[in-house]
């Protein structure tokens, strides 16, 4: 992963410095993804909580992005258009304060 670039030799002692600085910002990434992965994986909001007559199951469709991040280190991206309206919560919210549950069930959305 390239965050900064300068294009002097390597033998120049600004080059160098830039590939250090390269070097410790990937290294900084690598830590706060596995922190993230971590928390997810203890999981703050458990899945596959029950809500009054709502299921709330884990999201796992980017695991493989976050594994291939892990593996190289290179920032991954997944854009696509889900076949049905769905609702994505964030391990830290809170479903029975965020969500509107009768709304949900009635329209059959996927949580």
């Amino acid at each position: 992963m390239t965050i900064l670039h300068h294009s002097h030799e390597n033998g120049n002692p600004c080059k160098r410095f830039v590939l250090l600085i390269n070097r410790i910002l990937a290294f900084a990434i690598m830590t706060i993804i596995n922190t993230f992965v971590e928390i997810s994986k203890s999981s703050i909001m458990t899945p596959d909580i029950a809500l009054p007559a709502l299921k709330i199951g884990q999201y796992d469709s980017d695991d493989d992005l976050i594994e291939k991040v892990k593996e190289d280190g290179d920032i991954q991206m997944r854009i696509y258009k889900p076949d049905n309206v769905i609702v994505v919560l964030g391990r830290g919210s809170k479903p029975e304060t965020e969500l509107n549950i009768e709304n949900c069930l009635k329209d059959g959305v996927t949580v």
